[in-house]
């Protein structure tokens, strides 16, 4: 009968054992030898991280800023602070490992990753608008936290084997209990906390249900924020003008005792065009991308 290292090792060298059933076994020769920090490690991989737990550092994802305009889908969000666009841009996932394996084989290249209500409300506070924000994070490195804790299991178990520890079946002896916990193995390299940042799939079904009528009054403080910041935009006299004629129709349809929504919408596709071609345009993200959940 193989010992349970023999097979630790062996199932870690084959793809057709899921990571999860993997990490399973693991945690049995674990609790076995009485291997408490390897143990602990294995129930939060199996099981997910709690709230405010500290994480290991290969459980960090980079991504790409965006929110989510209802019409258009997701879009870039530019953050004019580059200290807090790169922290929020980096973010760690406490899902436990079958989740991410889950997440890791489904169709598609990307996954999003939700704020905490907290972290959300201050960047729409940023932003200037209530527009969901969310991180987007390639599959390929979610895949890459499954394919990390794979491989530390690999090399656990023949550090182990390095070490005269195989036992006999699903039995140690004393000895082998005590270089167990001899064996040097960090896996721990732990910074950060955690907040909601659970990744998702992502895909259009995330989004089914929204808003298609005209908010005036959210428009109409729009116009005003764009005309008292128009000159930002250091656009030519003649383009200047025209968006002031854009913005003089939408003031002129909204104070109109019957408002014609279709006609404000062709007017902001027109304000939204000149905003985004101009030389000011990042210092303007916010107002972007509120008239593009518009049209």
């Amino acid at each position: 009968m193989a010992s349970l290292v023999n097979e630790l090792q062996r199932d870690a060298l084959d793809r057709r054992v899921a990571t999860s059933d993997l990490l399973r076994k693991a945690l049995v020769l674990a609790r076995k030898l009485g291997v408490s920090d390897i143990e602990n490690w294995l129930t939060r991989e199996l099981n997910g991280y709690p709230e405010d737990a500290e994480v290991p550092d290969y459980r960090h994802l980079q991504g790409e800023l965006k929110v989510f305009n209802p019409y258009r889908g997701w879009e870039p969000l530019f953050i004019p602070n580059p200290e807090r666009a790169e922290r929020l841009s980096k973010r760690p996932t406490p899902q436990s490992i079958s989740e991410l394996e889950k997440i890791s084989s489904e169709e598609g290249s990307t996954c999003y990753m939700k704020f905490s209500k907290r972290s959300e409300q201050q960047i729409m506070k940023v932003i200037g608008f209530p527009i969901e924000p969310a991180l987007m994070v390639s599959q390929t490195q979610v895949a890459g936290i499954v394919d990390k804790v794979r491989n530390s299991v690999l090399e656990w178990a023949l550090k182990l084997e390095e070490q005269g520890i195989s036992g006999e079946g699903m039995s140690f002896s004393r000895e082998e209990k005590e270089q167990a916990n001899t064996v040097t193995f960090n896996v721990r390299n732990l910074i950060g906390t955690i907040q909601d940042s659970q990744v998702q799939q992502d895909t259009s079904k995330s989004h089914q249900t929204y808003n298609k009528t005209l908010d005036f009054n959210t428009v109409r403080a729009l116009m005003a924020e764009l005309s008292a910041r128009i000159e930002q935009l250091q656009l030519r006299p003649e383009t200047k003008t025209e968006l002031e004629t854009e913005i003089k129709c939408i003031n002129s349809q909204l104070d109109s005792p019957n408002p014609k929504a279709e006609v404000i919408r062709e007017c902001l596709r027109s304000t939204r065009s000149i905003v985004e071609g101009a030389t000011g345009s990042a210092l303007f993200q916010g107002i972007v991308t509120a008239i593009g959940a518009f049209i």
